[in-house]
């Protein structure tokens, strides 16, 4: 019996760290037969740095010790993600489509 999770389930653990442009992309690549593999190893991959995340206040105090998980950048701004804002019901924030940034 297979125990591996499956795409749904990747996606809905990965989807709120996802711009909308990603989400499309993700979605074009997984139909594209030529690229649906290695997509889906990033798949894999980015549902696997979440779920290893901390989530908010766990690094605290850590300073430039902390570990920055993802990196999100936007013009000429960078964006270095050290936790996950996880409330109980399993969105960021209480929002499935909002991340916070302490910086």
């Amino acid at each position: 019996m297979d125990h591996s999770p499956t795409l749904s389930t990747l996606t809905a653990a990965i989807i709120p760290f996802l711009s909308i442009s990603q989400i499309r992309r993700m979605g074009k690549n997984l139909r594209d037969n030529d690229v649906r593999s290695a997509t889906l190893r990033q798949i894999q991959e980015l549902a696997n740095t979440v779920s290893s995340m901390p989530v908010t206040y766990e690094q605290d105090g850590l300073g430039d010790q902390a570990i920055a998980y993802l990196h999100y950048f936007m013009g000429g701004a960078d964006f270095f993600i050290t936790e996950k804002d996880m409330k109980g019901d399993g969105t960021l924030g209480g929002c499935p489509r909002m991340v916070r940034y302490r910086l």
